[in-house]
């Protein structure tokens, strides 16, 4: 029983840390930091720890049934992958733990005395403390870490506005981190203050930033068009029980870094495509590289290369991102439309 409900509690806590993960890529879009309030009952980060202790209490001798460490360890690890993430896309959390003022069932049972169960009511106030500081565990280690602070009660809330008007922008250049974690310590001078900053910070992969720049533009409609992409498209045509789309990226000529070094001077991109039918929730994604010979001679200032790319969409309403980047510059470029795919093929 006592395994069954940790693995439960464990599953709700890996959910909940899945959609703050997703919350956290589809953010990468927006620059500067981001905060989230983030309203819980509570994430554990050893589930089922406490029942397990107080079972441990009533029934001694019975704690090697538990795996309850195993999934602690799993937890951990989840979590902080999660704070990574948010840090290296500049989200604060501030979680607003619900439930905080709900009284005790235990002291309440206690206080009105009922015979042969004051022991009972005890471990079960213990029980009640232990649980309630679990569920306060992963909250508290998801606010540490981002920068942000758990919140409890509504002084709390009211005093956040203000709390984010008074933040310091402290800018550095660290080593070459790509890939690996950085860790972050803020010291300061004045007696009794107090310092809440992010504290680990990890350098994504370029393509690991162009997917996530596509992910907000697909959900959030988040775009940054600073090469100029345009959007064309030929007829549809059927495919099956779909239909072929032949997509055309347009990207200036004169907005390419082509390396001066090759024997042809050419400019490399990378382009992310994601197609995601409105109804179903299915999801297609393509990605491909390019190389755009520098034309010869004087170019016109409306000179576009054409990147084609085939995608296959079932009928019905489609949302498409589409992101590209200059493998020179670095620069990339996010757009995102909307079709509808019409009628069976």
């Amino acid at each position: 029983t006592v395994d069954g409900w940790a693995r439960s509690q464990a599953q709700r806590t890996a959910i909940s840390l899945d959609y703050l993960s997703r919350t956290a890529t589809f953010l990468a879009g927006l620059p500067g930091v981001k905060t989230v309030l983030y309203v819980s009952g509570g994430l554990e980060t050893e589930p089922g720890s406490a029942l397990g202790e107080y079972v441990s209490g009533l029934c001694p001798g019975g704690e090697s049934l538990f795996a309850l460490e195993g999934l602690g360890e799993q937890m951990g690890e989840a979590f902080f992958q999660l704070t990574r993430h948010l840090n290296s896309n500049r989200v604060t959390l501030y979680p607003f733990k619900t439930g905080a003022l709900r009284p005790s069932t235990a002291s309440s049972a206690s206080a009105r005395g009922e015979a042969g169960a004051v022991d009972s009511f005890r471990a079960q106030g213990t029980f009640e403390q232990r649980q309630r500081n679990q569920l306060e565990s992963g909250l508290g280690v998801l606010a540490d870490e981002t920068g942000g602070r758990l919140m409890t009660t509504d002084d709390h809330i009211a005093a956040l506005a203000r709390r984010l008007a008074t933040r310091y922008s402290l800018a550095y250049a660290p080593p070459e981190t790509r890939g690996s974690e950085m860790r972050i310590t803020v010291d300061v001078e004045a007696s009794g203050a107090q310092v809440r900053y992010r504290r680990s910070f990890l350098e994504k992969s370029a393509d690991q930033r162009l997917a996530e720049l596509v992910d907000g533009a697909l959900f959030l409609g988040l775009v940054e068009n600073s090469l100029g992409l345009r959007l064309g498209a030929g007829d549809l045509q059927p495919e099956g029980d779909d239909w072929r789309l032949p997509l055309r990226i347009q990207v200036p000529v004169g907005s390419l870094t082509f390396d001066p070094t090759a024997a042809v001077p050419t400019a490399e991109l990378s382009v992310r495509v994601v197609a995601r039918h409105l109804e179903s929730g299915a999801l297609e994604t393509i990605e491909r590289s390019f190389r755009v010979k520098q034309p010869e001679g004087q170019v016109a200032a409306d000179s576009r290369a054409q990147l084609p790319i085939d995608l296959e969409l079932p009928a019905g309403p489609t949302s498409i991102a589409v992101g590209a980047r200059d493998g020179s510059s670095g620069v990339a470029s996010v757009v995102s439309t909307a079709l509808t795919v019409g009628g069976a093929p």
